[in-house]
């Protein structure tokens, strides 16, 4: 069986180049959401309006910092 085929293997589908600081935490839609003290939904909405470039994994959507600072113009210190 080929990888992929009937659910086996795996697909990794990004939006923007995986080469930037791979060491850097993704981010969940709720961790991105309490960095800009902004609801889920207005970042779904960010990202629905392809202005909040995502990586997705499978049926989990991430972001990586360098988007987030894309987004608002300048680097984020993620808490934690």
């Amino acid at each position: 069986m080929q990888p992929g085929s009937h659910g086996e293997g795996w697909c990794v589908k990004s939006r923007f180049p995986v080469s930037t600081a791979p060491h850097d935490p993704l981010l969940t839609v709720r961790q991105v959401a309490e960095t800009l003290q902004l609801s889920s939904r207005t970042v779904w909405r960010l990202i629905d309006d392809e202005r909040l470039r995502v990586v997705r994994i499978g049926r989990s959507v991430r972001v990586h910092p360098d988007a987030l600072a894309a987004l608002i113009g300048y680097p984020v210190k993620i808490p934690g």
